[in-house]
């Protein structure tokens, strides 16, 4: 039942009538919002950690889309990346454990509409924070895949009578403005210029679908032909419940294998990340090489990096 607030007024000597001397008013006092203690240090912590995991990504991995946070939260990777961050995640967590003691210690001792007020600033700054380390999705006109996507199976393969020797490299957030000066101040790989005038061969204009901008999801897309869309944080089709990795898909791997190719992979970090071991060995893979990997044959990794540097790996 709504608090009454009343007041009485008293009438001026001069009323005739003694009843119409006094007035008495009523109006409900509208009830004050109050979250229980728990519930607010719930929605603080919750908060804080949302500003402080888009902080984290943002400052150590740059923008980053959804199909990557998603991809990540279900097959992991931090613990088998750069070991510094690890330390900094460490870091990060206790200072959201320090601000939630704080908080919840200035919550109990604010007015109610001033505590929703702090909780409402909270979301908004949580909101702008995961705004700003989202990327928008990669869109191109119409359905890319639907459009382009042939299926390998239905392609007549027949090796030369002289297989060449075959080599792809890739390589991670490289692009041409790193050779204009214009943007970088000077030509950041003046050998892969030189090397690209003499020999290389420019493909025009790509455009880069959703699904293929971060490091499995473009190792992925550039071997199979299709994006890498995850299923979810949990389901019976994610890779930690399967022995493999794209089992009944067919990759340029997989063509090469069949086509008597002895197919090798090496890379200087380590195959456990995001799945990596379990999708080339999926694939007609049959040696691979990664941190672990070069360890065992002497070449250190340092302890500061992801794994073996790229002067170390040829």
């Amino acid at each position: 039942m709504p608090e009454v607030k009343s007041c009485i007024f008293a009438g001026g000597a001069g009323n005739r009538d003694l009843a119409s001397g006094f007035a008495l008013m009523m109006t409900p006092r509208m009830p004050s919002v109050s979250l229980p203690a728990l519930t607010r240090w719930g929605l603080l912590l919750g908060l804080l950690v949302v500003i402080a995991a888009s902080s984290f990504v943002r400052k150590y991995f740059g923008p980053v889309s959804l199909e990557q946070v998603l991809y990540h939260l279900a097959e992991g990777g931090l613990d088998h990346s750069d070991p510094r961050l690890i330390g900094r995640a460490l870091r990060y967590s206790a200072g959201v454990l320090v601000l939630a003691g704080a908080g919840a210690w200035l919550l109990g001792r604010l007015r109610p509409r001033w505590r929703l007020a702090l909780l409402g600033l909270l979301g908004a700054g949580a909101t702008a924070s995961v705004t700003a380390t989202l990327e928008a999705p990669c869109r191109s006109a119409g359905d890319a895949v639907a459009t382009h996507y042939v299926d390998p199976a239905t392609q007549p393969l027949a090796a030369p009578a002289q297989r060449p020797d075959l080599l792809m490299v890739f390589v991670e957030s490289l692009e041409d403005t790193h050779a204009d000066a214009r943007y970088v101040g000077r030509n950041l790989v003046p050998e892969l210029g030189a090397w690209r005038i003499a020999e290389g061969q420019a493909l025009g204009r790509l455009r880069q679908i959703s699904g293929a901008s971060w490091t499995m999801g473009g190792l992925f897309s550039a071997l199979c032909g299709v994006p890498l869309k995850p299923v979810g944080l949990a389901g019976r089709n994610g890779t930690e419940f399967s022995r493999s990795f794209f089992s009944r898909g067919q990759c340029l791997t997989d063509l090469l294998a069949a086509q008597g190719y002895e197919v090798s992979f090496y890379g200087g970090a380590s195959l456990k990340f995001a799945g990596k071991g379990k999708f080339l060995a999926s694939h007609g893979v049959t040696r691979a090489f990664g941190r672990e990997q070069w360890a065992a044959q002497g070449l250190a990794a340092d302890a500061n990096a992801w794994g073996l540097a790229d002067g170390g790996s040829h």
